[in-house]
């Protein structure tokens, strides 16, 4: 593996990350 592939997979779970937790927000507003 090469550094660029791994700043793209450091990328991508970040975004993901942030993808998560932008859905678990919604959840949580959607509730109230």
């Amino acid at each position: 593996m090469s550094n660029d592939d791994l700043k793209k997979l450091g990328l991508y779970s970040l975004r993901e990350g942030w993808i998560v937790v932008h859905s678990r927000n919604k959840e949580v507003n959607q509730k109230v």
